[in-house]
């Protein structure tokens, strides 16, 4: 059973119930039944930019409407740049639409204001991963590494 805040009034507790709902079928991939259940949230005034950022991401996952989806994510970051999980979704909708190196940008534009977040984190590295040093010791920004590295990028391009 979900734990509940006494100070929690009905309608806040209703919304809680309905995000636990709404996040359990994103969970499972349920598309279509996520983004139903994420609008009504809204519908019934919920004004958390948490919220508001699922039902952007689910606006382009389930509806293909990336206008507004997009629309609803940017705003969801302006308004609660206070929590990772805004950037995370604005990152994922510019994934899911092609857009890979803004969806890095996003991330890192999160980490200004979360700096060490592990979840923005995990998620740079899963979509831009780097390859080693090709020298251990020095640091990535060293003359040695950045021009045998560059030197590693050309040559491998060239075998394929």
């Amino acid at each position: 059973m979900p734990f509940y805040d006494r100070s929690m009034g009905v309608g806040a507790r209703r919304q809680q119930l309905n995000f636990e709902l709404f996040f359990e079928a994103y969970r499972k991939g349920e598309l279509q039944f996520a983004d139903a259940l994420i609008a009504r949230l809204l519908e019934q005034g919920s004004n958390n930019p948490v919220h508001l950022s699922y039902a952007g991401l689910l606006r382009v996952l389930a509806q293909r409407d990336v206008k507004k989806g997009l629309e609803m994510c940017e705003q969801a970051v302006i308004l609660g740049a206070f929590d990772p999980v805004v950037f995370l979704n604005l990152a994922r909708l510019h994934v899911a639409t092609g857009f890979r190196t803004q969806a890095v940008t996003t991330l890192r534009q999160g980490l200004r204001v979360h700096s060490g977040d592990p979840v923005l984190l995990d998620e740079i590295e899963r979509l831009s991963p780097r390859r080693p040093r090709v020298i251990e010791g020095l640091d990535r920004a060293h003359p040695a590494n950045r021009v045998l590295g560059k030197l590693a990028s050309r040559l491998s391009s060239l075998r394929n």
